[in-house]
């Protein structure tokens, strides 16, 4: 979630581009959507 607020932040002051802002963005929602569970190892269950 920090990281799509930072993102959005600099977004909109003019430090980062659209195409980099929508990559940020996409990832965090789907890692806040756990559609990357086969990506990352956990340590839970």
């Amino acid at each position: 979630m920090l990281k799509k607020s930072a993102a959005s932040a600099n977004h909109g002051a003019g430090r980062l581009d659209d195409p980099a802002h929508g990559l940020i963005v996409q990832a965090c929602d789907e890692i806040l959507a756990d559609r990357t569970t086969t990506c990352f190892l956990s340590t839970f269950g």
